[in-house]
């Protein structure tokens, strides 16, 4: 395991979103933000805020945690970030070596997120510290599933990783034929998952 991510608290860097001009709605209609449109499936889509990050987001995911109260997204510019869901003032962020597009996980007030730096992370949900860090041969685009204290996770060095959720010491690894960027599903004791060898 190394130790070399960095975490960055932050004030408040949120912007108040200028208030969107125009949508259309399913039916191909165009109509104001400003106006509170009533369609068959609910209100129609109001921009309640927007949060610039470091670079272009392309890939990777977010998350709310169980309460709703924060966002968890991984960027390109090799961060992760925790925002306020209701405000996006930025709580922390924090810096890996590579290109965040591991979709994070939130399970007992731990972030799990995978980087391009070949590694799975596991972040303090509240501070923004690092808590342990596992190095794989390969970038970790695979999201973590973690199911009694272990994590699962696939890498593009085409294996499928078991991990200690509490200590971060690998438990067992099973190799397939190709590189690893589905997630795994763990349904009554059995793993599944896909590989680029065509196999699941």
């Amino acid at each position: 395991m190394r130790q070399y991510g960095r975490s960055r608290s932050r004030d408040s860097r949120a912007r108040t979103a200028p208030r969107v001009t125009s949508y259309h709605t399913p039916s191909g209609r165009r109509h104001r933000a400003r106006w509170h449109c009533r369609l068959n499936t609910g209100c129609c889509p109001i921009l309640r805020w927007r949060h610039r990050l470091g670079v272009r987001y392309r890939r990777g995911g977010s998350l709310l945690t169980d309460r709703c109260s924060f966002v968890y997204v991984g960027n390109d510019d090799g961060s992760v970030y925790a925002l306020n869901a209701s405000n996006a003032y930025e709580r922390w962020e924090f810096e890996t070596n590579g290109s965040v597009r591991s979709s994070p996980l939130v399970v007992d007030g731990l972030v799990f997120v995978g980087s391009n730096d070949n590694s799975l992370y596991v972040i303090n949900a509240e501070s923004g510290e690092e808590v342990w860090t596992f190095e794989t041969g390969g970038a970790v685009v695979s999201s973590p599933v973690v199911v009694h204290k272990t994590v699962y996770v696939g890498s593009r060095d085409g294996s499928l990783y078991a991990i200690n959720a509490e200590t971060g010491r690998q438990s067992w690894a099973y190799e397939t034929g190709g590189q690893i960027d589905g997630s795994p599903v763990v349904v009554n004791g059995t793993v599944y998952i896909g590989s680029a060898d065509g196999t699941l």
